[in-house]
């Protein structure tokens, strides 16, 4: 294969219909199995180590944590202070 660099062409390609709707098929299947993840996670982090922090604590931690798993432009509600 035989790179020149002074080639500059571009090609801009865009998505079938199909294809679209098949993205956003897939795109919404994907941030459901996030947001299912993330439940997961939580729930396995909470078992795990609610004894180890105080309660206020824990909730800062799981906000934190949920605001760096969660998808982009998603916001995850906070989690309560029992």
């Amino acid at each position: 294969m035989i790179i020149c660099q002074d080639d500059l062409r571009q090609e801009s390609l865009e998505l079938t219909a199909s294809g679209n709707a098949a993205y956003v098929k897939l795109r919404k299947k994907a941030e459901q199995y996030q947001t299912d993840l993330s439940a997961e996670f939580s729930a396995e982090f909470s078992a795990e180590f609610s004894a180890e922090f105080s309660a206020e604590e824990f909730a800062l931690l799981q906000n934190m944590l949920k605001r760096l798993i969660a998808p982009s432009g998603q916001s995850l509600p906070p989690v309560e202070v029992i």
